[in-house]
């Protein structure tokens, strides 16, 4: 995840929690009202264009963080009208520190040979200097 998936979700976490509105962030003017916020004005306040902004939320969305809201057309067409925390958008800095343990835990072997080497070599070093 990168800063601004992270930015966004820090604004999309504070919104919540100053809305009574499940309903956080708006693709479409026609629902601004219905919302917390909406892309336009998320993408002007971290300093980013409109079409970051769109691309950060749809790879939230494909990780789980973020839920699309739709709304049916008359024709049983659906469009996107905007996003929603999920669970896991709620609570992503604890579900970033599960990944994070989670690859020490399946890494650590990794870690304690760099270790090892790391220590190795500065003897070697050492007894290379001392020799001299």
């Amino acid at each position: 995840m990168d800063k601004l998936c992270k930015a966004i979700l820090e604004k999309f976490s504070e919104t919540a929690i100053n809305s009574t509105s499940e309903f956080i962030c708006a693709y479409l003017p026609d629902f601004k009202n219905d919302c917390s916020t909406d892309a336009k004005t998320v993408a002007a306040s971290l300093g980013v264009s409109m079409s970051y902004t769109v691309d950060a939320i749809d790879y939230l969305v494909v990780d789980g963080y973020l839920e699309r809201l739709y709304v049916d057309k008359s024709d049983g067409e659906k469009i996107v009208i905007g996003v929603k925390l999920t669970h896991k958008g709620k609570h992503y800095k604890y579900f970033e520190r599960q990944k994070v343990k989670a690859y020490i835990a399946k890494k650590w072997i990794d870690f304690f040979a760099l270790i090892l080497s790391v220590g190795a070599l500065a003897i070697s070093i050492t007894a290379l200097l001392l020799e001299h």
